[in-house]
């Protein structure tokens, strides 16, 4: 509930301060920067996953190779 009290702010705001205007803009790139950040955390998550699956069972396989 903190982030729509912060949302509102600085609309009150805007009309008097050119400068207050970049900075709910900081947050929003900032809020979407680390929502890209975690699904790209959760994406290498599932890649390691799956690579992990894969190879779960080619260690025997080479050993027989070998």
């Amino acid at each position: 509930m903190q982030t729509k009290g912060s949302q509102q702010l600085p609309n009150s705001k805007k009309q008097t301060n050119n400068g207050i205007l970049s900075k709910p803009k900081q947050n929003e790139t900032q809020k979407k920067l680390r929502h890209a950040g975690k699904l790209r955390n959760i994406s290498h998550h599932i890649i390691k996953l799956a690579i992990f699956e894969i190879t779960r069972d080619k260690p025997k396989k080479c050993k027989t190779r070998k």
